[in-house]
């Protein structure tokens, strides 16, 4: 795997930033407004790149990475989603600039990360379900980011020492719809194009299955399963 070329001449550099992973996603799920817009813009390529707030400097070439996923935003004890501090919301500010002169990158936040807890008791109910979707929502917008992405490790396990419950493979499937509902809500009032809506994605594992089997393909007509490529 290799990463993002430090020092590449269209690289644009983002101090007191962690480390960008560029990675191959065993499953990267993304999601527009519109299947018909979804399934146009699902032809192109995307690189991911991941940045994470705790690490060194990094450049970030974009005239090749299309996504740029901020990690991490976490969950509060009122199920809802925040960052988790001051520094996190200037440095992800400094990635949203970025836009400025590549107005075609899209930057996601990114919520969760391995070891991160409060995922089961969020999806456990449809108001725990609302409070989740519309705090995370409001944090995208209020930060100018084009989407959430969820790094759930991983729903009805406890191997990361978070709570986990049998449930939580059908309540991740209800999660995601929330969000889907209320991004496109929320494409329609800001009138963003139909084939740039608000993206919901999340980074799995390619041996766990996280969402509800029965509901898999009526979940996945609004998010829709595609590959990440390296860079």
């Amino acid at each position: 795997m290799r990463g993002v070329r430090a020092g590449a001449p269209a690289a644009r550099v983002l101090r007191g930033f962690g480390a960008a992973l560029v990675c191959l996603l065993s499953t990267s799920i993304v999601a527009t407004a519109g299947d018909a817009a979804g399934s146009a813009s699902a032809a192109a390529p995307k690189l991911i790149a991941y940045v994470t707030g705790w690490s060194q400097p990094v450049s970030i070439d974009t005239s090749r990475i299309t996504h740029v996923n901020f990690a991490f935003a976490r969950i509060d004890g009122q199920d809802r989603v925040v960052l988790p501090d001051e520094a996190s919301a200037r440095r992800l500010a400094e990635i949203v600039a970025l836009k400025r002169t590549a107005p075609a990158l899209r930057v996601l936040v990114s919520v969760g990360g391995w070891g991160a807890d409060g995922f089961s008791d969020a999806a456990l109910t449809d108001e725990s379900r609302a409070r989740f979707a519309d705090s995370a929502v409001e944090l995208m917008h209020s930060q100018a980011a084009d989407g959430i992405d969820l790094d759930w490790e991983y729903p009805g396990q406890s191997t990361a020492g978070i709570r986990a419950r049998p449930e939580d493979k059908r309540n991740f499937t209800l999660l995601l719809a929330a969000l889907r509902e209320r991004l496109d809500a929320r494409s329609r009032s800001d009138r963003r194009p139909a084939r740039d809506g608000y993206l919901l994605t999340i980074a799995s594992a390619d041996r766990v299955i996280v969402l509800q089997g029965g509901k898999v393909s009526q979940d996945l007509r609004r998010v829709s399963a595609e590959p990440a490529k390296t860079g």
